[in-house]
């Protein structure tokens, strides 16, 4: 279809073409027209449109899909159809859960559409909903503003190793649930010990990487200013208190045995498949056991254990205002 009108478009230069679509990657694919977005029809020649600004940010296949659903909008980590994204759904029923591969692309993303600019094309809500990844609560809070918010785990994967969640699968498979959950918390801790010095200087990279980006361009425009500037934010990373916080830190959530935190910092993926055999599945059977699952009786638990782990996003789809 897109290389026929292509063609066609090629050798008709001198005439105009107007197209009226549903599809929003056919209408992606015409780069050099002006698009109108029609978003309701009143009757009796009543017609509320937009022309669309285009925007270096946003590409036009992500701005149609976001204007052309009348949902808020949630972006997420992860690419489409990946187990774990499949989950969202279920706890953030009213939002249209648009995943936009990592991190930093939600970030970009969410704060693009939310620009005052791109924010009066729409009247939606646009929130982001990011991994833990190291982060500290002062990053967690910052972000929030932005309407950026944080998984309660290290990364979504952790969400199929809840203690909760592994009990109602161990019910599932006719095992018993303490044991079968004591079975894979022992696992994880012997992991995790194994790679504790991975994960300690992970956490401590975080925190430097972080403290980095505070740096901020010099009022003078000399390369004596830079330099000093430098190593100004340079000199203000302690490293060895760093390494000491965050190692009393983790230390203190082996100690203790603590699941729950150890989940919101070990930062490994396939975990949750590394437990599969424990639960008497093969590796890849258990994230597709849980959304099995949500098609049963247990589908409510499930998601009200999920909600304990996900950040509340205190949001009701917007009103449309009828003209």
């Amino acid at each position: 279809m897109y290389r026929l009108w292509d063609k066609i478009e090629e050798f008709c230069p001198n005439k105009t073409f107007i197209y009226i679509t549903h599809d929003l990657d056919f209408a992606a694919s015409r780069k050099e027209a002006t698009k109108i977005w029609v978003k309701s029809y009143f009757g009796n020649n009543r017609w509320d449109i937009k022309i669309l600004d285009p925007d270096e940010n946003i590409p036009d296949s992500l701005m149609f899909e976001v204007l052309g659903n009348r949902k808020p909008v949630l972006f997420v980590e992860g690419e489409r159809g990946s187990y774990d994204n499949q989950l969202y759904p279920f706890v953030y029923s009213n939002y249209n859960i648009i995943p936009c591969h990592d991190c930093s692309k939600v970030i970009e993303m969410t704060k693009s559409f939310n620009n005052e600019r791109i924010k009066n094309m729409h009247n939606y809500s646009i929130k982001g909903l990011i991994d833990r990844d190291y982060m500290t609560e002062a990053e967690i809070s910052c972000y929030k503003e932005s309407n950026i918010y944080t998984l309660d785990v290290a990364e979504v994967e952790n969400l199929y190793l809840i203690e909760d969640i592994i009990k109602l699968v161990a019910e599932n498979q006719a095992l018993e649930p303490n044991e079968t959950f004591n079975q894979v918390k022992q696992f994880l801790f012997n992991k995790f010990k194994r790679e504790y010095d991975l994960q300690l200087c992970s956490i401590c990279s975080r925190e430097i990487r972080h403290k980095l980006q505070c740096y901020t361009k010099p009022s003078e425009n000399t390369m004596e200013a830079l330099e000093a500037q430098a190593q100004k934010i340079v000199n203000s990373i302690d490293i060895p208190q760093i390494y000491n916080q965050s190692k009393q830190k983790i230390d203190a959530i082996v100690t203790s045995q603590d699941y729950d935190n150890l989940l919101k910092i070990y930062n490994r993926k396939s975990l949750h498949l590394q437990i599969s055999s424990i639960l008497k599945l093969s590796s890849n059977e258990y994230p597709k056991l849980i959304l099995r699952m949500m098609k049963t009786d247990k589908k409510e638990r499930i998601i009200e254990t999920l909600k304990k782990h996900m950040p509340i996003l205190d949001e009701k789809a917007p009103s449309i205002e009828v003209i």
